[in-house]
C-alpha cells in the first residue's frame, strides 16, 4: 500500500560514486526547475490563452476580470507541460534541467537505476501538481493566482519538512514514488 511504502525506511543501496544529494542543492535544482515550468505556463498563457481572448479580461465595469475558460485551458496545458518535462526528465534522463544543472539525478531507491514512468509519474502528481499553482501567479497575478501560490506553497513546504525528517533525506514524494534523488560522490584526496 502506498501508506506502507511512505513508512518503509530501505538502505540506500551501496552504488559507488553515488552518495544521497543534500537539501540545499535539491531546493536551488527546485527553483530552476519552477522556472521552467513557469515559462510554460507563460508560453501557454501568452499563446493559447490570448487566442481564447485573454487569460485577463480588462472591461469597462471590471479590472482584471479572469476568463475561466481561457484561465482552465491555459492551466491544463502548463500541467500537461509540467508532466512531460518532469516524468520523461526523471524517467528517461533521470533529471531535470534544474538537476543536471547541480549534478543531480533522481533514481529508484532499491537499485539506484533509472526510474519508472510510473514511479515518475507518481512523483509528479505529489510535488509536480503544486510546483505547476505555484507560478500561476505568474500570468495571473489576482486572487485566484495568489491563491494557487499559497496553496502550492504550502504543500511544498511540507515536502520540505518530510526531507528533513528522513533519514535518508527522502521526502514523502520520494518514499511514495520509490525514488530519491543522488549525487556524485566526490572522491577522497
Amino acid at each position: 500500500s502506498l501508506a506502507a511504502r511512505a513508512a518503509a525506511t530501505p538502505a540506500f543501496p551501496d552504488v559507488p560514486g553515488l552518495v544521497q544529494a543534500d537539501l540545499p542543492p535539491r531546493i536551488v535544482a527546485f527553483l530552476l526547475d519552477l522556472v521552467v515550468i513557469g515559462l510554460i505556463g507563460a508560453v501557454a498563457a501568452g499563446t493559447v490563452g490570448e487566442a481564447l481572448g485573454g487569460v485577463l479580461r480588462h472591461s469597462i465595469t471590471a479590472a482584471n476580470e479572469v476568463d475561466p475558460i481561457a484561465f482552465l485551458v491555459v492551466l491544463v496545458l502548463q500541467l500537461a507541460g509540467s508532466a512531460a518535462y518532469a516524468i520523461v526528465g526523471w524517467s528517461r534522463l533521470e533529471r531535470t534541467v534544474g538537476l543536471a544543472l547541480l549534478g543531480l539525478r533522481v533514481v529508484d531507491e532499491l537499485e539506484a537505476g533509472i526510474v519508472t514512468t510510473g514511479e515518475a509519474a507518481r512523483r509528479w502528481v505529489i510535488v509536480g501538481i503544486p510546483a505547476t499553482l505555484v507560478t500561476v501567479v505568474a500570468y495571473l497575478p489576482v486572487l485566484i493566482g495568489w491563491v494557487a501560490l499559497v496553496g502550492g506553497g504550502l504543500i511544498l513546504g511540507l515536502l520540505v519538512v518530510t526531507i528533513l525528517r528522513d533519514p535518508l533525506g527522502r521526502g514523502y514524494h520520494d518514499r511514495i514514488s520509490g525514488t530519491t534523488v543522488v549525487k556524485a560522490s566526490r572522491r577522497a584526496g
